[in-house]
């Protein structure tokens, strides 16, 4: 989940700590991002995501490369899913809108 300034990692499971090689809640994901071209294309892959369940709307890939915290850069798909209008952040409610984003290692040979 990222926070409704687009950018603050509110939640994400063990799998996205290991790709990136530390812990991520709490980190902007701006700062992970290898191109600053990278930071426009989410922002604006994120105002198509759907504001309510009910809300039709297409799944929005993103092909981005990030920065590792041992210095590489690795290729990821992100999937940006839909959007929840609050949730809960260090056990209180908040009723920030949050968005709900999947992740894919791009392969070799996969192309943007």
């Amino acid at each position: 989940w990222i926070g409704g300034d687009g950018d603050t990692i509110v939640e994400c499971d063990h799998r996205f700590h290991s790709t990136m090689g530390q812990h991520m809640e709490g980190k902007k994901l701006s700062a992970h991002l290898a191109y600053e071209g990278d930071s426009a294309r989410l922002a604006n892959a994120l105002t198509l995501a759907p504001m309510e369940d009910s809300d039709i709307a297409p799944v929005t890939l993103l092909p981005v490369t990030v920065k590792l915290s041992c210095g590489r850069h690795l290729r990821l798909e992100f999937f940006v899913v839909g959007c929840r209008s609050e949730g809960f952040v260090d056990g209180s409610c908040t009723e920030q809108r949050q968005f709900y984003m999947g992740i894919r290692l791009m392969q070799e040979g996969d192309h943007a």
